[in-house]
């Protein structure tokens, strides 16, 4: 007897669709030795009979074979060898999600991952979903895609934290952070946790910046 809060949940809006059974086996080992899993697969069947489902709309299959192109063509086996090919068209999301990867690596040369989430949603893109990108979507996909971020970016380009960039320039990391909230040096935020980073001297001399400081106070 099934479980009434089961029945509970299956409406006839459930039952006017198919039940597709796919009885999966990883190998033939499996297939082979591993009977008892395949035999609570097919009982499955009449599970979603005991549920209300007619005869006619409980389809078993015993393989799937995926091809992905422009389309995903999946081609079906049935108990007793009896085959169909199903096909199914791609999303315009899922074709555009590589051209997305594609902007929002050239936007972590510029931006954090908030502000990365904040230039994709200005210019229209939205997720798969089709919801709003945000920061923690953005580091998702950055990882996924081994993109580095925003900070090791600015790293590679030769910028400092404030300790390093104190060395670099003769003054206490607090002078440095200083100037940087005054804007006598450019300073960029590398993540969203407040860590800031700094070019190196290059040709300047740091009494520059110091002059400069003295004429904001």
């Amino acid at each position: 007897m099934l479980p009434s809060t089961t029945a509970q949940k299956v409406t006839a809006r459930h039952i006017q669709r198919q039940a597709m059974l796919y009885v999966r086996q990883s190998t033939l080992h499996q297939v082979l030795e591993n009977t008892e899993s395949t035999a609570r697969q097919y009982a499955l069947r009449e599970r979603a009979l005991a549920l209300g489902w007619p005869t006619e709309r409980v389809v078993v299959i015993e393989d799937v074979t995926l091809r992905n192109d422009a389309v995903i063509t999946a081609q079906l086996r049935f108990p007793g060898g009896a085959t169909q090919t199903v096909t199914l068209p791609i999303s315009q999301g899922r074709r555009s999600a590589q051209e997305v990867i594609t902007l929002m690596d050239q936007l972590l040369d510029d931006y954090t991952d908030a502000e990365v989430a904040e230039q994709l949603n200005q210019r229209g893109w939205r997720t798969y979903e089709g919801k709003l990108f945000h920061a923690t979507r953005v580091l998702s996909l950055r990882r996924y895609n081994h993109l580095k971020d925003h900070g090791a970016r600015l790293r590679e380009r030769g910028f400092l934290s404030a300790t390093q960039a104190a060395q670099a320039y003769g003054v206490s990391p607090e002078t440095i952070r200083n100037w940087g909230r005054a804007g006598c040096i450019p300073m960029y935020h590398a993540d969203g946790r407040g860590i800031m980073l700094f070019p190196p001297p290059g040709e300047h001399p740091h009494h520059k910046y110091e002059r400069q400081l003295q004429q904001t106070r």
